[in-house]
């Protein structure tokens, strides 16, 4: 009874798409899909897929800025052919520059988030052929009746990975990831083709592709190193079935394809805002290695190679981060599914699974072990976007459970339908997950209408007083504002220093803002904030705890006067603080931001961490119903905050609410003149109280750097502290400053020559 009631209900089905106008193309699609010709469904069906994610995904990429890690700034650097970032990604930026220069009639944000998309589309397709190409090898003993699984487990396959969040999301960005799995896509299909046709007249086609992608990944993404050992076990696979002269050929396009885009990186000249460039290839290649993979310093001959040391308790925290990171991807369904898919590839398909795990080893859990080590990976929102590729060879591996259970699922089907109707219960189950998928993924990745990090920094540089020196404190408010001011030439009379090490040092050479120079971006930020001040206005947005504490606006040595997402830097407080708008604030809390997009997250609690410094001040200043209101909003915010944290910010919020009102911090007052500070030393440096001696001294550099005494006392404290290339610099400035002080003048020569 239950076989005829299905089988009544699916032909009812059958018949009502098999009559009307799209009747025809209902029974020829049918018949090419019960008959297939493999390679002409295979065509067909790439087609397809490319065809429908580069429209699903031009309906949600961003028409603007996004904030999301350098997307904003590979959008600034396309517009001027120079190197941008290290070690260059030269391929992208080429691709990115000629396509956003194309005479389109899209927005410059647009054009490079389309570029992505296409990339993105490109990936799929390549996805689909290489898991229909795969399937087809690994079921080839079964009937020709089966044969149909093949397209229906590619196409489940590729839209799981394509409707996946992270893969969705990243895929529609102007940014390297889209091009980094293009090509790893590449490297899979030639890897599988060079496993599944061995002795065939093609297979140097493919060792050739596979050269030549394998050297662009390596020159484009550090991660490409991870595929090394996948890369010497498929050499011993086939290294005796090819000819020594086919192997040179291979290596030679290798070598071409990882070091021809380098000339780019040597050949175009230096940006404003990039890394120091390289000025040979043996430098590059020392930087690319050491800087990006390796523990060591820029162009730093005196530390060896070596990789960074493994913490088992962070590698521990790292993997529970990384299966989080699965979960929200894919669903928990990647967990059956994965036992599933490795306990047949491990029994039945060894080479083939063998590869494949490792390259996901190295891709996946190695490279979130590897990046979690270093603090500055501990941002989620930067560290989500590396895992995609190993997401990708994830995907590959599943489509062995796929097509397995649509196998099973035929087999209990037949027991309930007549054959002809089997066909189509999968399509429909197969359709109908698809949508269901989609339902749920698009109000994630949708970004189309999302303007908030746009909208914010265009409203800050509109609200900045003239000729103001604007400092921002976080990477994506540097990106998005110099993008405003540069492209869409937004407050031209309005300086922007970023506070990104390899930015800062570019933007000094090109504009000298201090007559000091020093090698890292914090202390040269200070300077030329202390320099500026007094002279112009000097804006602060989105400060953070390091330079809130490095500009000395906790003694004082400057004040912060709030104003909204921004404030003004200042030696006096006015008679009256202003109240200013809340209008980011509210905005940030109507949009409701999904939980598992971490860089649209961080967008949105940066309003809530410039309530906390708001707060702070106010405190101090003894404002404290205003101080109340900004810690109540800062609470709002933070949508992200686990438990733990939520309880951090509540102690915060504590020690702030017991800050009584201070007499420095009170309306009219300015900040202690540098002879104050200095009289302090001697009686420090006597007690021993060094940290003390050299807050003081570093304090009244602040309050008068063009003081030749502070230089010298802050150079005599940091030779106390044995901090001697700091105390040379130092003595260096009180020389440029008064050039007949004595004391300077022997403590360097002094210095010097016990430094040679």
């Amino acid at each position: 009874m239950l076989r005829l009631r299905y089988d009544r209900s699916v032909k009812i089905l059958h018949y009502l798409l098999a009559s009307g106008s799209l009747g025809p193309i209902y029974h020829k699609t049918m018949a090419l899909f019960l008959h297939p010709s493999n390679r002409r469904l295979s065509l067909f069906g790439g087609l397809f897929v490319f065809i429908a994610i580069l429209g699903l995904y031009s309906l949600t990429m961003p028409r603007s800025l996004t904030g999301y890690q350098d997307s904003d700034l590979f959008l600034l650097l396309s517009q001027r052919p120079a190197l941008g970032l290290p070690p260059g990604y030269p391929l992208y930026l080429s691709l990115l520059t000629l396509f956003t220069h194309l005479p389109w009639l899209l927005t410059l944000a647009s054009r490079g988030h389309l570029l992505s998309v296409l990339f993105s589309a490109l990936t799929l397709s390549l996805f689909f052929l290489t898991a229909f190409w795969l399937i087809q090898t690994l079921a080839k003993r079964l009937p020709r009746r089966y044969l149909p699984l093949t397209i229906l487990a590619a196409f489940w396959s590729t839209a799981f990975l394509g409707l996946s969040l992270y893969f969705w999301l990243y895929g529609q960005l102007a940014d390297k990831y889209a091009l980094t799995n293009l090509i790893l896509i590449v490297v899979l299909l030639a890897l599988w083709q060079l496993l599944a046709h061995q002795g065939r007249p093609l297979v140097n086609v493919w060792l050739y592709l596979f050269a030549l992608a394998f050297g662009l990944g390596l020159n484009h993404w550090y991660g490409f190193l991870t595929l090394v050992p996948a890369v010497a076990y498929l050499i011993t696979q086939i290294f005796n079935r090819q000819a020594i002269k086919t192997w040179l050929i291979a290596f030679g396009l290798f070598l071409l394809a990882w070091l021809l885009p380098l000339s780019a990186t040597l050949l175009l000249p230096q940006a404003d805002l990039a890394w120091p460039k390289p000025q040979s290839l043996t430098q590059w290649l020392n930087y690319w290695g050491r800087s990006e993979f390796f523990n060591n310093q820029f162009l730093s001959p005196q530390q060896p190679w070596s990789l960074k040391a493994l913490n088992l308790t962070q590698a521990t925290e790292a993997l529970n981060f990384y299966f989080q990171a699965l979960n929200h991807h894919f669903g928990y369904l990647w967990l059956p599914v994965s036992l599933l898919a490795f306990y047949l590839g491990f029994k039945f398909y060894r080479s083939w699974f063998v590869t494949l795990f490792l390259i996901f080893l190295g891709l996946g859990p190695f490279v979130v072990i590897y990046l979690y080590q270093d603090e500055s990976w501990l941002n989620q929102a930067a560290l989500i976007p590396q895992l995609i590729p190993g997401f990708i060879v994830f995907a590959l591996i599943l489509i062995l459970a796929w097509w397995q259970l649509g196998y099973r699922f035929t087999l209990a089907a037949s027991h309930l339908l007549k054959p002809k109707f089997v066909w189509l219960t999968l399509i429909s189950l197969t359709l109908g997950a698809t949508l269901l998928l989609l339902y749920f993924r698009f109000p994630q990745v949708d970004l189309y209408a999302f303007n908030f990090p746009k909208q914010r920094y265009q409203t800050i540089l509109n609200q900045v007083p003239p000729q103001s020196l604007l400092v921002c404190f976080a990477k994506s408010a540097c990106y998005s504002l110099l993008y405003l001011h540069t492209v869409e030439a937004i407050r031209p009379d309005v300086s922007i220093l970023p506070i990104t090490s390899f930015m800062i040092q570019s933007q000094l050479m090109a504009n000298p803002l201090s007559p000091f120079m020093y090698p890292d971006s914090p202390m040269a930020i200070a300077d030329i904030i202390s320099q500026n001040l007094g002279q112009r206005p000097v804006i602060a947005v989105e400060l953070n705890d390091y330079y809130y504490n490095l500009l000395g606006l906790n003694v004082p040595f400057m004040f912060y006067l709030p104003s909204g997402s921004w404030g003004q830097l200042t030696r006096q407080l006015p008679a009256v603080i202003p109240t200013y708008p809340l209008s980011f604030s509210d905005q940030a809390w109507s949009l409701a931001p999904m939980r598992h997009d971490p860089h649209r997250l961080q967008q949105l609690t940066l309003p809530a961490r410039d309530h906390l410094f708001n707060a702070s001040q106010l405190f101090k200043m003894g404002h404290r119903s205003r101080a109340v209101v900004e810690l109540n909003r800062a609470a709002n915010l933070f949508f992200q905050l686990t438990a733990k944290e939520q309880r951090q910010l509540e102690s915060v919020r504590q020690n702030l609410e017991q800050t009584p009102a201070q007499a420095d911090y009170q309306p009219g007052v300015s900040v202690r003149p540098a002879s104050d500070w200095l009289r302090f030393i001697p009686q420090y440096l006597t007690e021993n109280k060094i940290s003390r001696a050299y807050q003081a001294a570093y304090g009244a550099v602040l309050v008068d750097p063009k003081n030749s005494q502070a230089r010298l006392a802050l150079a005599q404290v940091l030779e106390t502290m044995e901090r001697l290339p700091e105390a040379i610099l130092e003595y260096q400035h009180a020389l440029q400053l008064d050039p007949t002080n004595a004391s300077a003048s022997a403590a360097l020569n002094r210095l010097t020559s016990y430094t040679l």
